[in-house]
């Protein structure tokens, strides 16, 4: 996804006082742009592809992949409408990352105790 900040805006920017601007038409091409660049989710059709043709199987021993990832691919797909862009991988990241709760007087403690002395620290 490096270099595909603010497309979107651009094309609508571009297409915006033409008959043929269209929201439904934007979002077409916005997905269709992302799905392009995006090479996990053209080898997940081209693994549903190539399912669909051979079976099971053959998929299996052709891409080593488990079953189940190859019918969650599927479902994936077929959840999303049909749309290339429901292959394209979700963020994994914690939406609320964790804070540290360590009290800013013990840190402040320990920070003052490695100034005196040199012994405490990484580098000693």
């Amino acid at each position: 996804m490096k270099g595909r900040v603010g497309v979107s805006i651009k094309l609508e920017y571009l297409f915006s006082g033409t008959p043929i601007y269209n929201k439904r038409y934007m979002k077409t091409i916005n997905s269709i742009l992302n799905f392009s660049y995006c090479n996990k989710a053209q080898f997940r059709l081209k693994v549903i592809e190539f399912h669909n043709k051979y079976g099971t199987k053959a998929t299996m021993d052709a891409f080593s992949l488990k079953r189940r990832t190859i019918f969650y691919w599927k479902k994936l797909l077929k959840d999303g409408g049909g749309r290339l862009e429901s292959l394209i991988p979700k963020k994994k990241t914690p939406r609320k990352k964790r804070q540290m709760t360590t009290d800013y007087r013990i840190i402040s403690y320990i920070k003052t105790i490695r100034e005196r002395k040199r012994i405490f620290g990484k580098k000693s």
